[in-house]
């Protein structure tokens, strides 16, 4: 399976997170799937009610990106989510965890402090995705 092809397949995947009984939730912001013999794990980037970047929980993209980096999964992803006022997430795209991570290191990007521990704010240059409506 050429790249493109891997890609357009693990994007129809992860479009299905929150709806997908297979997907299963490993902390707040963490999930894991075994799909086609590979394991799969995800950190969801929220982008919340009155708020117009998506958060990235540091912790839980430190753990996916050690658990790549250890063998313990074959692929990592950021899903990018908007959470509506009852709580509800809705997929709006997705990025290979470490190809975001290293652009958003090369970018300067720092976590803040916040109630669910410390968070990456993601500028929409990193966040944009063919499934936003504009």
């Amino acid at each position: 399976m050429d790249q493109q092809s891997k890609t357009l397949k693990r994007h129809d995947l992860l479009s299905n997170i929150f709806a997908d009984q297979r997907f299963v939730p490993k902390g707040r912001y963490l999930y894991l799937i075994e799909n086609d013999g590979a394991k799969i794990g995800i950190v969801v980037a929220t982008l919340n009610p009155g708020f117009f970047e998506h958060a990235l929980n540091k912790a839980a993209t430190e753990r996916v990106l050690a658990s790549l980096r250890n063998g313990k999964i074959d692929e990592g992803y950021v899903v990018f989510a908007r959470v509506d006022n009852s709580r509800q997430h809705t997929f709006m795209g997705c990025r290979e965890i470490e190809e975001l991570y290293q652009q958003m290191m090369s970018m300067g990007l720092r976590p803040r402090s916040g109630i669910y521990g410390e968070f990456y704010t993601l500028p929409t240059t990193l966040t944009a995705s063919d499934d936003e409506p504009l």
